[in-house]
């Protein structure tokens, strides 16, 4: 999985770990704002290929033990008494917090479930963790990250969802979100492979902790409106947008576009990719769209504002109110992205009214900026280009906590208006250019505020490590290949008709 909901792993033991905005980010940082309803997921941005996942199935033949309750009563339970959105409470109080006990234990550490609020919009699933002596541990947000896996099926083993949305703590509990999709069925199964498991610090612990869960949406589904829009648009720069569907259920709305690029815009962009001599993943990056829109209510005003590349959580205050899915269809020689929004919309008796405002999509960037490795910590050397500024305050050989080797660490600081930089590149005196791969187990930090011209700006200090360079070179240059590109360029706008009376 190259993307995941984000999450801060410099802040595991002050307990801040939130989502991206979906995402911090699985295999990437989540950082704390001020502003609701964003979410991002991390490095790669869902740009991975609908690929299923190995159907991980309930077994005692492996070293652990497992215990099921199959039970899957109406609970009210206190686990979501505090707000992490209007639509979780919203559900609770009509009956739609549902009991799924299940844990198991390896290397004296046990996972356990317990609740769920599930329907056709999206799963909530509530996770502890405990030690051998029955205390609860922090709920590692990386067991749904890296080479663990937290998904759910039908009742075929078909994979539905294996992103994670949003993260939040409270107290002991973990509460990990999917955006579902109309591969919906009414029975599912949540199911956990995890082989890792961070307990603090750079502090892990190998084992094997496998659960299948059973999950039963009828109730739900019966309570659900579906929708659908049948509407199209091309923007400027060659993206077609379908209005697919709005689904009405209890804990939320989804929202469902599909997205494509034109002929002559995938021409453009292949003669792009080979006067940059772009690598596969960028290919995929100059393929790929997100959308820029607001959705209005009944009296015009913005109930949503929404860029899914904007990275937006609130450190351990309620997660964001609008999570963002994609994923990436192939048929025959072209290929199609499915966009889900999942939102909280507070009435479904009134229309709302869905606003396009532009794409984001990512583009060539020339940045270069000259560094002296002897001087910079005397001398910190700053660059600017466009929206992006950047004060590279240290070059120099340390160990790399990921892999344990020696590699060439730069201290950066960044700040983005709007987008912030998905890739950055190390280039040696001898023009040869190195990946440079964030520090996950450093003391970095990001945050992100809205300015007092209504612009939000994501400040970062973070500490990265140029992939491969051993030897620290006597020249280099920070540089960029492609940068994330907003075009607030259309205004097309689609009415979202309101659920029926019959299914409120």
């Amino acid at each position: 999985m190259e993307k995941q909901l984000k999450n801060a792993k410099h802040q595991y033991e002050s307990h801040s770990v939130d989502m991206e905005a979906f995402k911090k980010r699985l295999n990437q940082k989540i950082q704390k704002a001020e502003r609701e309803g964003l979410s991002r997921k991390g490095d790669g941005w869902t740009l991975k290929k609908i690929a299923l996942v190995s159907a991980a199935v309930l077994a005692i033949g492996f070293s652990g033990s497992v215990a099921v309750s199959p039970t899957f009563a109406s609970y009210i339970s206190s686990l979501w008494t505090k707000k992490i959105d209007p639509g979780v409470q919203e559900a609770v109080n009509k009956g739609y917090a549902k009991l799924a006990k299940a844990s198991v234990t390896d290397q004296g550490i046990t996972i356990e479930t317990s609740e769920v609020i599930a329907d056709p919009a999206r799963l909530i699933v509530a996770i502890s963790m405990k030690n051998a002596q029955g205390e609860f541990i922090f709920p590692d947000p990386d067991i749904a990250a890296n080479e663990n896996k937290l998904f759910v099926t039908d009742e075929n083993g078909n994979v539905i969802a294996d992103d994670i949305q949003s993260y939040y703590k409270e107290g002991d509990i973990g509460y990990f979100q999917f955006v579902l999709n109309d591969a919906v069925s009414k029975k599912m199964q949540l199911r956990m492979d995890v082989k890792r498991i961070r307990l603090s610090g750079n502090q892990y612990k190998e084992g094997s902790w496998k659960l299948t869960v059973p999950i039963d949406i009828e109730q739900s589904m019966a309570a659900t409106t579906t929708v659908s829009l049948n509407q199209t648009y091309t923007t400027p720069q060659g993206i077609t947008v379908a209005a697919k569907s709005i689904v009405y259920s209890p804990s939320a709305t989804r929202l469902t576009f599909e997205t494509s690029w034109t002929k002559a815009a995938r021409e453009r962009i292949e003669r792009t990719a080979k006067s940059v001599g772009a690598t596969a993943q960028e290919r995929e990056l100059l393929h790929h769209q997100s959308l820029v829109f607001r959705i209005l209510d009944q009296n015009g005003k913005d109930m949503v504002k929404l860029d899914d590349l904007l990275v937006v959580s609130e450190g351990d205050s309620p997660a964001p109110t609008v999570y963002a899915s994609q994923k990436i269809v192939k048929e025959g020689s072209t290929e199609k992205t499915i966009h889900e929004y999942v939102f909280f919309s507070g009435q479904t008796e009134k229309p709302l009214t869905f606003v396009l405002t532009g794409v984001s999509t990512f583009e060539p960037n020339d940045f270069r900026l000259a560094l002296d490795p002897a001087t910079l910590k005397t001398k910190p050397v700053s660059g600017t280009k466009g929206n992006h500024a950047v004060t590279v305050t240290d070059l120099s050989v340390q160990q790399n906590p990921a892999t344990g080797q020696k590699e060439v660490a730069l201290r950066m600081k960044e700040q983005s208006t709007n987008l912030r930089i998905w890739k950055w590149y190390l280039t040696d005196d001898k023009g040869q250019a190195y990946e440079l791969v964030e520090n996950r187990d450093g003391e970095g930090e990001c945050s992100a505020s809205k300015g007092a011209d209504g612009v939000y700006v994501e400040q970062c200090d973070n500490q990265y490590f140029a992939k491969g360079m051993t030897a620290l070179p006597k020249k280099a240059a920070l540089t960029i290949r492609l940068e994330p590109v907003q075009h607030s360029d259309s205004q097309w706008r689609v009415e979202l008709p309101a659920a029926t009376p019959a299914k409120k």
